[in-house]
């Protein structure tokens, strides 16, 4: 069980989580008959979160063991793969309220072969399988959200490996943006790991991947400030996003 007064300070993060949104940010006016009752399903998940989950706290570089769903609610989760030169790579950075575990926790292959640590100290629910299933089978909410996670970073992976395989460099970082964009709503992104490591998940050279920064710039899709990028014309991503 977390204590009342830890689970209400993780709640604001928790329901922003795209997990515990009943509407996906587009719900109808509050006073409806369908958000009130939508509210009421997702009050009775929370309380059921803050009997049986965990709120675990990870040093800087903390190994997170466990095959369970996690939320972060604070810092960031690295999650990485090891390269055929055993060089590591990064295969997702997850910010607050972001999900991880959540394609392999019902994997009937055996635990996929990544690294997830944290990166600074980090806070994160943890929601064991059965509690997991429980919610899915007492909410359609849940239910809905989570295939819908699913299906989304299913056509993602798929849209990646096409790209990887015979895209430019410039789609590739089109095709990050776009699903960062997705993910956030926001023109304005601010990239959560440094540009090295993003430029190698993406399977690019630095000076590649810098050379196609400055010709987005050039051609005024993206406008750059350090590690901030706002994208000036989104109907660009379209093509390069997982919707």
């Amino acid at each position: 069980m977390i204590a009342v007064k830890e689970f209400a300070a993780a709640l604001p993060i928790i329901r922003r989580s795209v997990l515990f949104d009943p509407f996906e940010g587009k719900g109808p006016p509050p006073d409806t008959k369908e958000a009130i009752q939508a509210e009421t399903e997702i009050q009775s998940v929370m309380q059921m979160l803050q009997e049986q989950a965990e709120i675990h706290t990870y040093q800087n570089n903390g190994i997170l063991e466990g095959e369970s769903l996690g939320l972060v609610l604070s810092g960031h989760v690295v999650i990485t793969s090891e390269g055929e030169n055993g060089k590591e790579i990064i295969l997702n950075i997850v910010e607050s309220a972001g999900v991880f575990r959540a394609t392999g926790i019902f994997s009937r292959v055996g635990a996929q072969p990544t690294r997830i640590h944290a990166r600074g100290k980090t806070k994160a629910l943890i929601i064991h399988t059965g509690l997991l299933e429980r919610m899915l089978s007492q909410s359609p909410i849940i239910l809905r959200n989570y295939l819908a996670f699913l299906a989304e970073r299913i056509l993602f992976l798929n849209q990646k490996i096409q790209t990887l395989a015979g895209g430019s460099v410039e789609d590739r970082i089109l095709m990050y943006l776009g699903d960062r964009f997705n993910r956030t709503g926001s023109q304005t992104l601010v990239l959560p790991m440094k540009v090295g490591e993003l430029a190698t998940s993406l399977n690019i050279s630095r000076a590649s991947f810098y050379r196609a920064l400055d010709e987005l710039e050039a051609n005024g899709i993206i406008k750059r400030s350090g590690k901030t990028i706002t994208i000036n014309m989104p109907e660009t991503l379209s093509k390069n996003s997982i919707i």
